[in-house]
């Protein structure tokens, strides 16, 4: 009974020591312990955030690398030619953006236009050895435009330059602080593009041609030189000459671009060719198209006969070309040139002689009548006048084109022009008398009237030159409303170089009282 007992106050005893709990500095300790934790934690995660974005990078790069490897591949002629010759859909073939490069398919079209730590890239191309030539190489370097370095940091982070480095499959390289000047990698070292910048992570791109060139390529300049048979299943397209060479290289058969056919060797062509050549080099071709083309002469001792037209009969007193039927034409490649209808010569497009003469003498204003061929469509018929003049039959009336008349002889209408047959001056009828026109003109042309008032400035006019000197800027005021109670005042204008400032002033200086205003004529002189 006694031992019981005890064993209940000792159980009682034992539920009140776990109901006390734990105390504040047990609290506090556990607490500091737990943020020490999660910020260890949270570092660790940013590390390996960070570190993920710059093996990122490396893959970023080296995925614009593979698509300078296609690039450099399809563009190896212009970029390796003389200087440099331009590639298509690229405004600087030496330096393709990722637009540009999306754009041609070298990459994929949503491809991003920036690293994940959110960096520019560019790209430059250089060449090395004997462009263009066997030897020429072709360096695409991919590089960022900033350092890498941790947001917020104003210095490179070297862990994530390396592991952006690692992470290019071998082609990548930075610019290290020990020497920022240039971009060194395992496979290459070549200079900083933007200067001392230590920071920079890039891949390059290459194409060596000594592989390159043991094969054929599309589009290739050079010569492959077969030593074999070539067969071909499609059509054969020769964009130049065609030739056939025997045993001692000596052209046989040659095909130019401009579908001659010619043969040396042995002086001779299968008369299906239709092109003959004799051993003495001569040659007749016969053609459906063109009929007969020879480089000698063609001989008929009576003459070239058709059905349609003889040319230069024996029976002929002079050469003559005759039409039996119909017209005689001459056309070109561009067209029909030059008809005979009737007595007419038609040229159906322009005329070019070194002088034209009219014989048909008519009157200025009398009636007309059409006569010419309209074969080749509606014209204008000339004539000339007694004088000398120039008539076009216009409305069934002889109009002047232009006149040649005396000063002071008698003329109609009032307004023609005409030309001096004397002295070539120009002619006007006034009056019914032919006139100078120089007499009839002023010097002065007005070019402005202006209501002005004291101390207005008007804008000299701009005066044209007229052949060899320009015209002179003038100004006259004339009294439009002027009061004084003096008996003498000033009218002027002050010359202020490219202006005239407007003095209406009293007899002792003083501007004019009231609305005192002027009117200003405004002039060029010649």
């Amino acid at each position: 009974m006694a031992y019981s007992s005890r064993f209940r106050a000792l159980q009682r005893g034992s539920r009140a020591f776990r109901q006390r709990g734990f105390t504040l500095i047990e609290l506090a300790i556990a607490a500091s312990v737990l943020t020490v934790i999660t910020v260890i934690s949270a570092g660790k995660l940013m590390q390996e955030i960070n570190d993920a974005a710059a093996v990122a990078t490396g893959t970023y790069l080296l995925t614009i690398k593979g698509a300078m490897d296609g690039y450099l591949i399809k563009h190896y002629e212009p970029l390796s030619g003389q200087s440099g010759t331009a590639v298509p859909e690229v405004a600087a073939g030496f330096s393709p953006t990722l637009i540009e490069l999306r754009r041609l398919g070298f990459l994929q079209s949503g491809f991003p236009d920036r690293t994940p730590f959110n960096q520019g890239t560019a790209i430059r191309i250089e060449r090395s050895g004997e462009c263009p030539g066997t030897q020429c190489r072709l360096d695409a370097l991919i590089y960022t435009t900033t350092p890498l370095q941790l947001p917020g940091s104003i210095e490179p982070d070297g862990d994530l330059i390396s592991n952006a480095v690692m992470s290019s499959g071998g082609y990548g390289g930075a610019s290290y602080a020990a020497a920022a000047t240039a971009i060194r990698g395992t496979s290459f070292s070549t200079t900083n593009p933007l200067g001392a910048v230590p920071g920079v992570v890039g891949v390059m791109a290459s194409l060596d041609t000594t592989l390159f060139n043991q094969f054929v390529r599309l589009r290739d300049r050079r010569d492959p030189d077969l030593q074999g048979n070539l067969t071909v299943k499609g059509t054969v397209d020769v964009h130049q000459n065609f030739t056939v060479r025997d045993d001692q290289g000596r052209p046989c058969v040659t095909a130019d671009r401009a579908g001659f056919v010619s043969v040396q060797c042995a002086g001779r062509l299968d008369a299906k060719t239709g092109v003959f050549t004799t051993d003495n080099g001569d040659t007749v071709s016969i053609s459906p198209t063109r009929g007969i083309t020879t480089n000698r002469r063609v001989r008929a001792s009576l003459g070239v006969a058709t059905d349609r037209a003889t040319m230069f009969d024996t029976v002929d007193a002079q050469p003559t070309i005759r039409v039996n039927a119909g017209q005689m034409l001459v056309e070109t490649s561009r067209g029909l040139a030059l008809a005979v209808d009737g007595r007419d010569i038609v040229g159906h497009a322009g005329l070019s002689a070194s002088r034209l003469g009219l014989r048909e003498v008519a009157v200025v204003n009398q009636p007309c009548t059409s006569t010419v061929s309209t074969l080749a469509g509606a014209n204008a018929e000339f004539a000339r006048t007694a004088e000398g003049g120039l008539l076009v039959c216009a409305g069934g009336i002889w109009r002047a084109l232009a006149n040649i008349a005396a000063m002071g002889a008698a003329c109609t209408p009032n307004g023609a022009l005409a030309t001096d047959q004397a002295s070539g001056a120009g002619l006007v009828c006034r009056l019914g008398v032919w006139a100078r026109v120089d007499d009839m003109l002023s010097s002065y042309v007005l070019v402005s009237t202006l209501l002005v008032n004291h101390a207005n400035t008007i804008p000299k006019p701009a005066c044209g030159p007229l052949g060899s000197s320009a015209g002179t800027p003038l100004i006259y005021l004339l009294a439009q409303i002027e009061s004084s109670k003096g008996s003498a005042f000033t009218r002027r204008a002050q010359d202020l170089g490219s202006v005239w400032s407007i003095q209406l002033l009293d007899y002792d200086g003083t501007p004019l009282a009231g609305p005192a205003t002027a009117i200003a004529h405004v002039y060029c002189k010649y």
